[in-house]
């Protein structure tokens, strides 16, 4: 059997707060950097692993890109790399046409928890040309994307975006996402700052390790952190006690049009 071009990703996840109070944790984690042309086949014959029907580990194509992209509406059914490109060319213009990968946490004992994906654009070369993230949060489950050109030329790069939506209830609206990412490869990272006028308010760092997706890698990582997602809610939910604890003051949900939260 070939070696997929899926991996299986594990490291950490920091979180860091700058304002009003320092605040700082991190956790373990696995994820997947799934080749979905791979899909739904990578997981037939993985016990506790499917892309079909309910499993103890589970991709489901409705977890991603619900939205609509200006004309382009993206329904259950339809794959999920022409959603993804659709995506890209609403922001964009255009999206290139080769393979999409996608960095995701599957479901777990039915839960799912991702508050980023990102997709990955290659083109008919297979060189990386475009990276879309989207976002989601928590408990409303609303979304939005932010794409950005990559230079194929080289392996480190970075965007800013303006932020789109709600997401955590101690960060405010009026702010600007910094991004830097690599091109994946044996590692993997990710480091997303939110700045406030000339003010960083808090960052994310996302810093991996990777192998092949194989039948050994999919089970080792399984049976590391079996229930992660559910642990990883109880540990976000208790990391916002502590913050109301300190003090740090909360941001309602402002409102918003139906279509905001779907609309690149």
């Amino acid at each position: 059997m070939p070696t997929p071009h899926s991996r299986v990703y594990r490291g950490t996840l920091r979180h860091r707060r700058f304002v009003p109070r320092h605040h700082a944790f991190r956790y373990r984690l696995w994820m997947l950097w799934l080749d979905l042309d791979e899909l739904p086949s990578l997981f037939d014959g993985v016990p506790g692993f499917s892309a079909r029907r309910p499993a103890l580990a589970r991709f489901r194509r409705e977890d991603h890109l619900q939205g609509s992209f200006t004309n382009c509406p993206a329904p259950h059914d339809r794959p999920l790399a022409e959603s993804a490109r659709a995506a890209v060319a609403a922001q964009l213009g255009s999206a290139p046409t080769g393979r999409v990968c996608l960095l995701t946490q599957l479901r777990t004992f039915g839960s799912g928890f991702n508050p980023l994906s990102l997709y990955y654009l290659h083109d008919e070369t297979g060189a990386l040309r475009a990276v879309l993230g989207e976002v989601t949060n928590t408990p409303w489950k609303e979304r939005a994307y932010y794409a950005c050109r990559v230079n194929p030329q080289r392996h480190s790069h970075a965007s800013t975006f303006v932020k789109r939506m709600h997401v955590s209830p101690f960060l405010p609206m009026d702010m600007t996402y910094r991004w830097r990412f690599n091109t994946p490869g044996d590692r993997l990272l990710m480091h997303m700052e939110n700045w406030r006028e000339a003010e960083r308010h808090f960052d994310a760092t996302l810093t991996l390790t990777g192998e092949p997706a194989t039948r050994t890698a999919l089970l080792g990582a399984l049976a590391r952190q079996p229930a992660m997602n559910l642990a990883t809610r109880l540990g976000i939910h208790w990391q916002a006690l502590r913050l109301w604890l300190k003090g740090v003051p909360i941001h309602d949900h402002p409102p918003h049009s139906p279509s905001e939260e779907t609309t690149p």
